[in-house]
């Protein structure tokens, strides 16, 4: 799945491979580390379901 998102930043937005790891590393240690705020976020733009998902992903 990180391959698939390095290829859709690189080919859309145009930056290099190396730079587009990096955002997405940012991107998942947030989540990881904040897992309960991606959870009140989906819920409040009614992902609920997913939102339940992804808290069992990251471990809360």
């Amino acid at each position: 799945m990180k391959e698939q998102l390095v290829s859709l930043l690189t080919s859309k937005v145009g930056i290099e491979e190396e730079k587009a790891n990096q955002a997405i590393d940012t991107v998942l240690d947030y989540i990881k580390n904040n897992p309960q705020q991606l959870q009140e976020y989906l819920a409040k733009v009614g992902a609920g379901g997913i939102a339940d998902k992804l808290g069992g992903l990251f471990g809360s």
